[in-house]
């Protein structure tokens, strides 16, 4: 109880770097979810059937962070790592999964099928801009995913940072 009452106190004496620190993480995670459903939604699309593997949902993605690193956007990391030959990110399995939690997305075997109407709006302007930088990176890495010119993932991706 001493805890919550200190802490409440915090915030009500306009502690700028706990509320502060909290309130930018909900506008980041809000834009990486925004992206999230971006992702999905065309990978869906691509897919044909609506049906994306979680595989490939972090390997999209992460292959978007990179891309829009490279153009210089400002681009919220996901903290994808390689654990064991796979990619892992902390950050996009929690947004995966509170996904699932609230409907958004169902699981049918190995694969994700986004259930979404909407997208939630993003906390300001600004974020909102640079979403829409973001979205035409999707659509080009998107783009090249789905590209005839080799089976291979890998060597598909190679093109993209040359």
């Amino acid at each position: 109880m001493k805890l919550r009452s200190f802490l409440l106190a915090l915030l009500d004496s306009g502690s700028l770097t706990l509320g502060g620190g909290l309130i930018y993480a909900r506008r980041v995670r809000a834009l990486m979810r925004r992206i999230v459903c971006l992702s999905l939604r065309r990978l869906g699309d691509e897919s044909g059937d609506g049906q994306v593997s979680a595989s490939e949902v972090y390997f999209f993605i992460w292959a978007v962070e990179k891309v829009a690193r490279r153009q210089n956007l400002q681009f919220p990391t996901f903290n994808f790592s390689a654990r064991k030959g796979m990619l892992a990110s902390s950050r996009l399995t929690y947004i995966l999964r509170r996904m699932i939690a609230d409907g958004w997305l169902a699981i049918d075997g190995n694969y994700l099928i986004p259930d979404f109407q909407y997208e939630p709006q993003l906390p300001n302007r600004a974020q909102e801009e640079q979403l829409l930088k973001i979205r035409v990176i999707i659509d080009e890495v998107a783009d090249q995913w789905n590209e005839e010119a080799s089976d291979n993932q890998l060597v598909r991706f190679g093109k993209l940072f040359r």
